[in-house]
């Protein structure tokens, strides 16, 4: 299969990036527990007066709807 990039460049990539790229499959393991952290660190900071309420909730209903999208698999195929 052809990368994205074939025809355009005519080096390959850095080998250094696909071992970044490889940690993906690991990294959505965390993605609820990353958005649940974010999700708190924007209560607190809301709580701080750092955040207005209004922030806080559109900032909560933005990372309530990718945690919803994040329960489908096709999310992360997308990314």
């Amino acid at each position: 299969m052809a990368h994205l990039w074939s025809g355009r460049f005519d080096g390959s990539p850095d080998a250094a990036l696909f071992e970044f790229g490889a940690s993906f499959r690991f990294d959505r393991r965390l993605f609820e527990d990353d958005v649940m952290g974010s999700l708190a660190w924007a209560e607190a900071i809301a709580a701080a007066g750092v955040l207005s309420s209004d922030e806080a909730a559109r900032i909560r209903a933005a990372l309530e709807e990718i945690l919803a999208a994040g329960k489908d698999s096709s999310f992360f195929s997308s990314a």
